[in-house]
């Protein structure tokens, strides 16, 4: 499916007919392609446009590769976006303290190609995007005006972000969480939990920064006549959250690492004074067991004919181990 919008300042979009596109890429026009359309004969006004892109760029675009992509031209700018696949569900974090968190899922991503050059947008996916749709219909609505493709793609990189950051948002939680559960030690499956945000850390990172580049490289572009100079500050804006939530998912990232040997500190720390309990408890009960095992052999003993030998040799057990204990509590070892 091809379609396009023409733009008039002060006025509504328009729709265009993909095959009156004009011969080079201009005009105040935004062309949406899906990728299984650039090799069809019918696309003849798109071929052209690619033509007058480069060869190169045209091989790009027809590339499903997910890598990113980020390339300034002199009259254009190619970035390459994985937008989370909204087809793909996110698994609900797991409740409770006894539940076993399942393993992260996979964030499947679909590559969104955008080509923005002075009077012009082209934008390229597998499949129909939500953002993209969503910011499609809101221009080629009657009412609805801008200054040109540049602002729609800056409301077309919000809508497209948007699930980045809410994700990224909800990850910081997950790590504030984690972070609750290791001081107090009550998550039975608290490693499991630590080492999945780690890996959500990672697949949003490797999600946003493709949008990075690509949002430093458009700004850039702003300042070089390539992108509508009145969009950059709307860049800029949208690259420093993009920006920040890099940062918080830096920091999740590093912070996890450090839960990881926190918790293994501190469980090897609990273990060391359990296995220090009942070490103490079988050094206590060592001495009556050696008594009993004494008075408990097949011989003939004086305490044996004694009226008070059995009171003897129970008070000589517990006075054994009140000692070892009173002992061991002196040198703290309990």
């Amino acid at each position: 499916m091809t379609r396009a919008l023409r733009f008039h300042a002060g006025q509504p979009a328009r729709p265009v007919d993909p095959n009156e596109l004009p011969d080079l890429p201009g005009g105040g026009i935004w062309c949406d392609v899906q990728r299984a359309e650039l090799d069809r004969p019918a696309a003849a006004a798109l071929q052209a446009w690619l033509e007058a892109l480069g060869p190169s760029t045209a091989q790009r675009l027809r590339q499903e590769d997910p890598r990113r992509i980020a390339i300034a031209q002199p009259t254009f700018v190619h970035i390459r976006l994985p937008i989370p696949d909204p087809t793909v569900p996110a698994r609900t974090p797991p409740t409770g303290r006894r539940r076993r968190p399942e393993p992260p899922a996979a964030v499947a991503s679909i590559p969104l190609d955008v080509i923005v050059g002075e009077g012009f947008l082209l934008t390229l996916a597998d499949r129909p995007l939500p953002a993209l749709e969503q910011t499609f219909a809101a221009y080629a609505k009657a009412d609805a005006q801008a200054a040109g493709p540049d602002f729609a793609l800056y409301h077309l990189l919000v809508a497209a972000l948007d699930a980045a950051f809410t994700a990224a948002d909800r990850l910081v939680a997950a790590a504030e969480e984690v972070d609750e559960r290791l001081v107090r030690l009550s998550e039975a499956h608290l490693l499991s939990r630590i080492v999945a945000v780690r890996h959500r850390a990672l697949r949003l990172r490797g999600l946003l920064d493709p949008a990075r580049d690509g949002l430093r490289l458009l700004s850039a572009a702003g300042q070089a006549g390539a992108v509508a100079a009145e969009v950059r500050p709307y860049l800029d804006d949208l690259a420093r959250a993009t920006e920040a939530r890099l940062e918080a998912i830096e920091s999740v990232r590093a912070g996890m690492g450090e839960a990881v040997e926190a918790y293994t500190s501190v469980q090897s720390t609990e273990m060391n004074r359990v296995m220090r309990i009942f070490t103490v408890v079988a050094v206590v009960l060592a001495p009556p067991m050696l008594i009993a095992s004494i008075y408990g052999m097949n011989f003939i003993m004086p305490e044996y004919g004694w009226v008070h030998g059995y009171s003897w040799a129970l008070a000589l057990m517990l006075a054994s181990s009140f000692l070892l204990w009173a002992y061991f509590h002196v040198r703290r070892w309990l």
